[in-house]
């Protein structure tokens, strides 16, 4: 009788022991899981990061080249500003000295 209760209690410590075995496998195979979609995430995270500096080095060229392409653009209107101009006073001063008439106020050409 006491080699049978000796070995119903090895036996239920043996259930015990592989039913506690078997859920700390399944935890194991969880953690495992999380750990590998943690993994995954942050791979596929710096995957983004990555294409995220790229994309931002790519506005940045963008940008600049914009930038240089409107200061250009730019200096070209100021010079087309300052020839305009050369040829409006050129011709005003040419205007004056073909009819030899300074600059007449409005009140010179209003008789009283």
């Amino acid at each position: 009788m006491i080699l049978e209760l000796i070995a119903l209690m090895l036996a239920a410590s043996l259930v015990g022991a592989i039913v506690k075995l078997r859920r700390i496998s399944k935890e194991l195979a969880t953690a495992q899981d999380r750990y590998e979609t943690a993994l995954w995430e942050s791979k596929s995270r710096t995957m983004f990061a990555d294409e995220a500096l790229e994309a931002v080095e790519e506005w940045k060229k963008r940008y600049a080249a914009e930038c240089a392409s409107k200061e250009e653009l730019m200096k070209q209107i100021e010079a087309l500003r300052k020839s305009y101009r050369e040829q409006i006073h050129s011709v005003s001063d040419t205007y004056r000295a073909e009819t030899g008439k300074q600059e007449e106020s409005w009140g010179d050409r209003e008789p009283y």
